[in-house]
């Protein structure tokens, strides 16, 4: 049976990992949609023959980066949990230990660094609009109390949606995070104790090595009495 360094700690982590990057993910994938059928709601309020431009590319693309972060935290985290599981796999979780714990550091890194600046557009940011007849483009206060006065508000730190994409990722880089270093501690476990069994003999090797001792010294006490 394969000896499995700090089991129950890995499958703590990596089960965290993987439904919180997973939870993450999925509203990431959702405050997307939710995002596009508002535009399309707020285009369609607007009167013919004016065209209504939304821009909220600076904050799609951080959210977006973000979420494949977190699916890339999700499913590493998800296969490692699975290899720790099956008795079949637990040898190839051993020797993945490091590759595993480095993959889920960086991943975590990754969404870290997305969090920062979609943070920082959450609080402070909201959609630009920009309204046109023909190409003539309407004043700025005319559109946005157009869009007061028809119930959507475009600060983001206002849209539910993008609230919870602003807190569930930071429980996901905080469980990748334990989990790449209990699998770098797990790695070093299976470390030392393979170096243990290389270093110290077999016990059936010893029993061996005193029989031939044993042969041997008959053999010289026989030469010496004949």
């Amino acid at each position: 049976m394969v000896a499995v360094p700090h089991r129950n700690a890995r499958l703590a982590v990596l089960l965290a990992a993987s439904v919180f990057a997973c939870v993450a993910a999925c509203i990431g994938l959702n405050a997307l949609i939710r995002s596009n059928q508002s535009q399309s709601r707020l285009k369609r309020l607007a009167p013919a023959p004016t065209v209504l431009e939304i821009d909220v590319s600076a904050i799609t693309n951080v959210g977006i980066v973000c979420t494949v972060g977190n699916i890339l935290t999700s499913g590493v985290a998800f296969l490692a949990l699975s290899a720790t599981i099956l008795p079949a796999t637990q040898g190839l979780a051993n020797k993945t230990l490091r590759p595993t714990a480095a993959i889920l550091a960086f991943t975590s890194l990754w969404v870290l660094a997305c969090m920062i600046p979609y943070i920082i557009y959450f609080a402070r940011d909201s959609a630009g609009l920009r309204a046109f007849i023909g190409s003539t483009e309407l004043p700025q206060s005319v559109v946005q109390q157009t869009a007061a006065r028809s119930g959507h508000s475009t600060r983001y730190r206002t849209m539910w949606y993008l609230k919870l994409l602003a807190i569930f990722p930071w429980f996901s880089i905080v469980a990748g995070a334990l989990a790449s270093f209990v699998l770098f501690r797990a790695a070093r476990a299976v470390d030392s104790t393979s170096t243990s069994a290389v270093a110290t003999p077999a016990p059936e090797t010893k029993e061996i090595d005193k029989e031939s001792d044993t042969k041997e010294s008959v053999t010289h006490n026989e030469k010496v009495e004949a």
